[in-house]
């Protein structure tokens, strides 16, 4: 790659020894991008085909990732002046969090409609349960 950025590459293999991943990080050691290959149903033959999948990571002068592009899938992301992650946007399909101090405790989806909680036991970060509601209800 070009300019005063280096950026490294490392690579994940199958138990064949096939590339089935590969990541590339930039100078400050962030993956900027990570590429899958998958096996998949071809339209036309009905015979398995490789497609490749690339994921693209988005971060700012704080080094908080603030879009991953999957895609023609966009995914932007809000954080709090503490530097905490509070949402996430993609098209229609929105989340808020509601943090307690740190932690994670609810998220919301349009509407501020809970659609995610968090039981929390004594020890530090403990997650006892979660709770996801159905589709439809509060």
């Amino acid at each position: 790659m070009s300019g005063s950025n280096t950026w490294y590459t490392d690579y994940g293999y199958d138990s064949l020894g096939e590339l089935i991943q590969s990541y590339v990080y930039d100078t400050n050691g962030s993956r900027i991008e990570k590429r899958d290959s998958v096996c998949a149903q071809s339209q036309d033959t009905l015979l398995p085909a490789e497609v490749l999948r690339v994921q693209k990571y988005i971060y700012d002068q704080k080094r908080r990732m603030t879009q991953l592009q999957q895609g023609a899938k966009v995914f932007d992301y809000r954080y709090d002046p503490s530097d905490y992650r509070i949402g996430i946007n993609a098209g229609i399909h929105t989340r808020d969090f509601y943090l307690e101090g740190e932690h994670l405790e609810a998220m919301y989806g349009p509407g501020g409609q809970i659609t995610d909680k968090y039981l929390r036991g004594v020890v530090v970060d403990e997650v006892i349960n979660g709770y996801h509601p159905p589709r439809g209800s509060e």
